[in-house]
């Protein structure tokens, strides 16, 4: 599990890295190309700055990554195992509600 864990932040740590790159090319870029139209004599005699694209920051991995029941599976009359190659492969599990198993009043 940890090694999971660990492949899946090592593949983000490398994605926030070409990000961060990208990141502070646009700012300089932009700060660059600011300094320039400041000056208003400047902006004639000098060539545009070319910003870069701004970059999407990466979509972090998830806080939680443990087990979660679908509740909205469990509406089935008849009840139902939990299955447990389901959850072993995307950490869920089915669960549903019977009224055959319930105690007697």
């Amino acid at each position: 599990m940890y090694a999971h864990f660990k492949t899946e932040y090592d593949a983000f740590n490398v994605i926030v890295t070409d990000y961060n790159l990208k990141k502070d090319a646009y700012n300089n870029a932009v700060v660059s190309e600011k300094e320039r139209l400041s000056d208003f004599i400047n902006t004639y005699f000098t060539e545009a700055i070319a910003v870069p694209q701004r970059p999407c920051a990466p979509t972090q991995p998830m806080l939680f990554n443990g087990p979660s029941m679908k509740l909205k599976q469990s509406t089935t009359a008849t009840p139902v195992t939990w299955d447990t190659v389901k959850a072993q492969t995307d950490k869920t599990a089915y669960m549903a509600y019977s009224t055959t198993n319930m105690p007697s009043d």
